[in-house]
């Protein structure tokens, strides 16, 4: 009887450790690689750990990621929680002038590599990359270098953002209306749009680098970088989350993902979901909460 006592005790102290707000530390690793220097947060499991999440999202924000619904899920399933996040100010300038994807790459992989090197991390099981819009982009490469057990991709294809915008500005549909995604280049006029991106997505224009006074050489290195190619050496399952109202989704982007996938005859699914893909957006978290909930051991 008393063991039996003692048992359910340590279950439930187990639970409530899970459900108490998560001690998230902050820091900086300098990477040898460049170097660079890389803020993270780490939430660490208060007893036994049964995995780490690594998440990584656009370069210059913060994904919201301690103490989230969304996330619920696996925190109560073991997982540690590490974060790499937006450049501190003094080196926003620096980090928001990327000169190439690899170097974005470089300088996450090198974090981990560094943060496990410490004994800060462990990465060696049940290790969970979850990437945002421009870390989507970067997953499949990430994938293969860090060797994810699993990995999610929110928002994001292999084949780069400016291919995914050539295909919105190919749609017959597209009007002036469309003025969110346009708004962020400085754009108002639909033709002169189309012109741009087909400018920029045209190899060897050294000229024509940039859509607008947001981007530079970095985001071209995205569609000129063959991450289709590291998806089929990827290793591990993979579940793509496409969201039908997030400006830049198109049903051909799943399409293209299934033949991919069926090519590399690895684990995985494609979800497409209810919700614009931004975390302020209540169906978009909670759509994002049964992902969660379906990888989760």
């Amino acid at each position: 009887m008393m063991n039996l006592r003692l048992i359910v005790l340590a279950a439930v102290l187990g639970l409530f450790s899970r459900c108490a707000p998560q001690q998230v530390q902050t820091g900086r690793i300098t990477t040898t690689y460049l170097p660079d220097t890389i803020p993270y947060r780490l939430a660490q499991q208060p007893r036994q750990e049964k995995g780490l999440a690594l998440f990584v999202g656009p370069l210059l924000d913060s994904l919201p990621v301690f103490d989230q619904a969304w996330t619920a899920p696996l925190w109560k399933a073991g997982y540690s929680f590490l974060v790499i996040d937006r450049p501190y100010p003094e080196d926003f300038y620096k980090q928001a002038q990327r000169t190439g994807i690899s170097r974005r790459h470089g300088d996450v992989q090198q974090a981990v590599f560094g943060l496990a090197a410490k004994g800060i991390i462990d990465t060696s099981q049940n290790f969970l990359l979850i990437s945002s819009e421009e870390g989507g982009y970067l997953a499949p490469e990430l994938s293969r270098s860090l060797q994810t057990d699993t990995t999610v991709v929110i928002n994001a294809d292999p084949f780069g953002p400016i291919g995914q915008m050539e295909r919105w500005t190919q749609d017959t549909i597209l009007t002036s209306a469309d003025s969110t995604l346009m708004a962020l280049f400085e754009k108002t006029d639909t033709a002169a749009f189309r012109e741009a991106i087909n400018q920029v997505s045209q190899p060897g224009r050294l000229d024509k680098m940039d859509l607008g006074p947001r981007t530079n050489r970095y985001w071209i290195t995205f569609n000129q970088s063959n991450q289709a190619e590291s998806y089929q050496r990827a290793p591990g399952y993979f579940l793509w989350l496409f969201f039908q109202d997030y400006p830049l989704h198109f049903e051909a982007d799943a399409d293209y993902v299934r033949i991919l996938s069926q090519v590399r005859g690895g684990d995985g699914a494609i979800l497409e979901l209810p919700g614009t893909g931004f975390f302020q957006d209540a169906r978009t978290r909670a759509g994002l909460k049964k992902a969660m909930e379906q990888i989760a051991p």
